[in-house]
């Protein structure tokens, strides 16, 4: 602002008939002026300023370190009210954030006791059931004496069927309450992804080759990336994985399992050639699910009323769920789908241990 003035000034006493040192003399003077105002206007700015420059380092304390500021609020002019709403905001933020983590606590704490319940009901609820399956196998072998009428065995082997799908379900919940009750306790180990699938098939063996089901597998012992997870999770999540990808029904010919890299990850795909049914997919896996494959609570199987849907939960709605909660605590991140020429899918990303190549040679 002040150069054009100063310019006008100094051609005008160069054009006069004044003295060179005269004009000297002038000039300094007004320079002299400029600076004396330039300082002073910079000093009124920064004092007008200063209000906000300490809002702002008070919200940089609070987001750093949560440290509570202590801002004037007794000025009525508008830093006053800009220093007021700072205070009040990051009060009130401070307050929101302690009720949030009381209430997660809380959800937690209740959460973790239900789960502790049902984990608690273990022996409770499975010797009675292995009662009644032991006996009615003894009376399908009739091996206390004939029962008089195959209708009554035929009886006995329908519970005996019963019962061990209500304790392969059973089984199943109690898991999931120990894996929910666990959460991510448990340390991540390296491990050979190719020879803990071998190990699943081989558990699963019994039930593919009683179906003749077609078994390929493109990793074996050493083949496979050596990923992390937690020991004892890694088991549970191929095995639950394959009997999810199979389903309840053994007209199922065809499991494929095959183990790849993407961004970083092992990733194991167990496709088959069993279709999604209703109530396969758990609400929680809902999001995971790509299109053509419907969650449980999905609106499309919603009553009419709008009542909630009471159709029960699948057991492979139940092994995904453990699924899932194994996944979680292993870092690990699952994704269902439906191939294209139709069948289950299902997808787990492993993280790959660090130096994989030095931990197989090892």
């Amino acid at each position: 602002m002040h150069i054009p003035v100063i310019g006008a000034v100094t051609f005008i006493l160069l054009s006069a008939e004044i003295s060179l040192q005269d004009s000297i003399g002038v000039i300094v003077a007004m320079l002299v002026a400029t600076v004396v105002g330039t300082l002073a206007t910079m000093a009124m700015l920064y004092l007008l300023l200063a209000p906000v420059s300490r809002a702002a380092q008070a919200l940089r304390e609070y987001l750093g370190s949560r440290a509570l500021p202590s801002l004037p609020t007794r000025y009525d002019d508008e830093a006053g009210v800009l220093l007021a709403n700072v205070q009040e905001a990051v009060t009130r933020l401070d307050t929101a954030i302690d009720t949030a983590h009381t209430q997660r606590d809380d959800a937690i704490r209740e959460h973790r006791s239900k789960f502790e319940v049902l984990a608690g009901m273990s022996h409770d609820l499975r010797t009675p059931l292995n009662h009644v399956i032991g006996f009615a196998e003894m009376m399908t072998t009739e091996a206390l004496g004939p029962l008089g009428s195959n209708r009554y065995r035929d009886y006995a082997s329908d519970f005996r069927e019963s019962g061990g799908d209500l304790l392969s379900t059973l089984q199943n919940i109690l898991d999931l309450s120990a894996v929910e009750l666990e959460g991510d306790a448990a340390a991540t180990t390296p491990g050979d992804l190719g020879a803990a699938l071998e190990q699943a098939v081989r558990l699963t063996h019994f039930r593919t080759d009683r179906t003749g089901m077609s078994v390929s597998i493109n990793a074996g012992p050493g083949d496979g990336p050596i990923i992390l997870a937690p020991d004892r999770s890694l088991k549970q999540i191929l095995i639950h994985t394959l009997h999810a990808a199979i389903g309840a029904d053994d007209a199922v010919s065809r499991l494929d399992m095959s183990v790849g890299t993407t961004g970083g990850r092992s990733v194991l795909t167990v496709t088959s050639d069993a279709a999604w049914e209703a109530g396969d997919v758990p609400p929680d896996l809902a999001d995971s699910a790509a299109r053509g494959v419907k969650p449980t609570d999905s609106p499309a199987d919603a009553a009419p009323d709008g009542a909630a849907d009471m159709r029960s939960t699948t057991q492979t709605a139940l092994r995904l769920s453990l699924v899932h909660s194994l996944a979680r605590s292993a870092e690990a991140a699952l994704a269902i789908t439906t191939p294209p020429g139709g069948g289950r899918s299902i997808s787990i990303a492993f993280r790959r241990a660090p130096d994989a190549e030095t931990t197989r040679a090892a």
